[in-house]
């Protein structure tokens, strides 16, 4: 079976994620969301509520697995018998970070394979900082983000005066 990852922080899960998402089924058996946990990050959802979103944004896909970490990524991938792992990217920016990661993970355990996916050219200005600073600023993000997930972003949102 060829497992792979696609790791994120997912705050908020945006439909660029989910078409990164959906292109990889087309490549692997079986797909691992993972939520990471950064603790130089501080999110704005919840780590459940950005498991909940997860799990709304992509229902219909069967081979996603949806799971979470706070250790490293490689570690992961050798717990679960993963050795590649998918990273969207959105511009040059990107690609020099993701490149950066993809060798030091590379270091940290040789098997690990990292591809880099390049967004469908729509969703290139999407992120979810955008949107969290879009939602602070009273804006709408309906169009940024999977249509099931939209209820629970606005009404977390609204609830935690987040």
């Amino acid at each position: 079976m060829r497992k792979t990852l696609v790791a994120g922080t997912f705050d908020p899960v945006t439909i660029g994620h989910v078409d990164i998402i959906q292109r990889t089924i087309a490549l692997f058996d079986e797909v691992h969301v993972v939520i990471f946990v950064n603790p130089n990050k501080k999110p704005l959802f919840s780590l459940s509520t950005r498991q909940k979103m997860l799990q709304m944004a992509l229902a219909d896909m069967a081979s996603v697995v949806i799971d979470y970490s706070d250790g490293m990524l490689v570690d992961y991938m050798q717990q679960h018998g993963i050795s590649a792992t998918i990273r969207g990217v959105r511009n040059a920016a990107d690609f020099d970070y993701e490149f950066a990661m993809a060798e030091q993970n590379q270091q940290l355990w040789s098997e690990c394979e990292t591809i880099i996916l390049p967004c469908a050219e729509n969703y290139a200005q999407i992120s979810s900082g955008m949107i969290r600073e879009a939602l602070h600023n009273g804006q709408d993000v309906s169009h940024f983000l999977p249509k099931a997930i939209l209820p629970l972003v606005y009404d977390t949102f609204q609830r935690e005066k987040i």
